[in-house]
Protein backbone atom coordinates (compact mmCIF):
# COMPACT_ATOMS: atom_id res chain seq x y z
CA UNK A 1 0.00 0.00 0.00
CA UNK A 2 2.91 2.59 0.83
CA UNK A 3 4.12 2.31 -2.87
CA UNK A 4 0.75 3.08 -4.49
CA UNK A 5 0.19 6.10 -1.98
CA UNK A 6 3.64 6.77 -2.78
CA UNK A 7 3.08 6.72 -6.92
CA UNK A 8 -0.30 8.38 -6.33
CA UNK A 9 1.63 11.18 -4.50
CA UNK A 10 3.75 11.65 -7.26
CA UNK A 11 1.17 11.80 -9.47
CA UNK A 12 -0.65 14.62 -7.16
CA UNK A 13 -3.46 12.04 -6.91
CA UNK A 14 -5.57 13.09 -4.09
CA UNK A 15 -6.13 9.93 -1.29
CA UNK A 16 -6.24 8.94 1.48
CA UNK A 17 -5.05 5.17 3.18
CA UNK A 18 -6.39 3.17 5.65
CA UNK A 19 -5.02 0.17 7.37
CA UNK A 20 -7.27 -1.41 8.93
CA UNK A 21 -5.40 -3.21 11.37
CA UNK A 22 -3.80 -0.19 13.00
CA UNK A 23 -7.08 1.49 13.27
CA UNK A 24 -8.37 -1.30 15.40
CA UNK A 25 -5.20 -2.13 17.09
CA UNK A 26 -6.95 -2.02 20.82
CA UNK A 27 -7.04 -4.53 23.68
CA UNK A 28 -9.62 -5.99 24.31
CA UNK A 29 -9.84 -6.41 20.63
CA UNK A 30 -12.92 -5.06 18.91
CA UNK A 31 -16.11 -7.28 17.93
CA UNK A 32 -16.69 -7.12 14.52
CA UNK A 33 -19.33 -4.73 14.63
CA UNK A 34 -16.80 -2.51 16.50
CA UNK A 35 -14.10 -2.59 14.07
CA UNK A 36 -17.05 -2.38 11.41
CA UNK A 37 -17.97 1.32 12.75
CA UNK A 38 -13.92 2.16 13.10
CA UNK A 39 -13.88 1.92 9.39
CA UNK A 40 -17.30 3.51 8.57
CA UNK A 41 -16.56 6.26 10.60
CA UNK A 42 -12.78 6.86 9.49
CA UNK A 43 -13.86 6.31 5.58
CA UNK A 44 -16.70 8.85 5.98
CA UNK A 45 -13.99 11.67 7.57
CA UNK A 46 -11.67 11.42 4.40
CA UNK A 47 -14.80 11.93 2.33
CA UNK A 48 -15.98 14.82 4.37
CA UNK A 49 -12.38 15.98 3.82
CA UNK A 50 -12.32 15.62 -0.07
CA UNK A 51 -10.49 12.62 -0.60
CA UNK A 52 -12.50 10.31 -3.24
CA UNK A 53 -9.98 7.36 -4.00
CA UNK A 54 -9.43 5.07 -0.67
CA UNK A 55 -6.93 2.92 -0.06
CA UNK A 56 -7.56 0.38 2.44
CA UNK A 57 -4.97 -2.49 3.58
CA UNK A 58 -7.05 -5.34 5.39
CA UNK A 59 -6.13 -8.98 6.36
CA UNK A 60 -8.90 -10.73 5.44
CA UNK A 61 -9.75 -14.84 5.53
CA UNK A 62 -13.21 -15.51 4.47
CA UNK A 63 -15.96 -14.14 2.29
CA UNK A 64 -17.51 -12.60 5.12
CA UNK A 65 -14.69 -10.97 6.02
CA UNK A 66 -14.62 -9.33 2.44
CA UNK A 67 -18.38 -8.78 2.79
CA UNK A 68 -18.18 -6.98 6.12
CA UNK A 69 -15.09 -4.70 4.93
CA UNK A 70 -17.13 -3.56 1.98
CA UNK A 71 -20.34 -2.99 3.56
CA UNK A 72 -18.05 -0.53 6.46
CA UNK A 73 -16.09 1.04 3.14
CA UNK A 74 -19.13 1.78 1.56
CA UNK A 75 -18.16 3.08 -1.98
CA UNK A 76 -19.63 2.50 -5.26
CA UNK A 77 -16.04 0.65 -7.24
CA UNK A 78 -13.94 -1.88 -5.81
CA UNK A 79 -10.51 -3.05 -7.37
CA UNK A 80 -9.45 -5.78 -4.48
CA UNK A 81 -6.28 -6.99 -4.61
CA UNK A 82 -5.16 -10.62 -2.70
CA UNK A 83 -1.95 -11.26 -2.18
CA UNK A 84 -0.37 -14.82 -0.83
CA UNK A 85 2.31 -16.15 0.35
CA UNK A 86 4.20 -19.57 0.74
CA UNK A 87 3.90 -20.62 4.37
CA UNK A 88 7.73 -20.40 4.76
CA UNK A 89 7.92 -16.63 2.99
CA UNK A 90 5.69 -15.62 6.14
CA UNK A 91 7.84 -16.92 8.60
CA UNK A 92 10.46 -15.17 6.75
CA UNK A 93 8.71 -11.91 6.73
CA UNK A 94 7.72 -12.23 10.40
CA UNK A 95 11.20 -13.20 11.83
CA UNK A 96 12.27 -9.89 10.27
Amino acid sequence: MTALSDALSDDDIAHAAVEVETLVWTHPALTDEQWARHVQAACELYREAGHRLLLVAHTLETDTDVARLLAAVDVDAVFLVRLEAQPATLVERITE
